[in-house]
C-alpha cells in the first residue's frame, strides 16, 4: 500500500460536512475540472 500523498492515483477524503478534508497532487486534474481550489 502507497502512501496517499505518493499515490499515482486521485485520493480524496470528503469529510462529513462534505468538505475535501484531503487531496492528492494526482486528484489535481479533478479539482480543476470541477472547478474547486485548494486552500492553505
Amino acid at each position: 500500500m502507497r502512501f496517499p500523498d505518493v499515490n499515482p492515483h486521485p485520493v480524496l477524503w470528503i469529510g462529513n460536512s462534505d468538505i475535501i478534508a484531503y487531496a492528492n497532487t494526482a486528484a489535481d486534474k479533478l479539482l480543476n475540472a470541477w472547478r474547486v481550489e485548494r486552500e492553505e
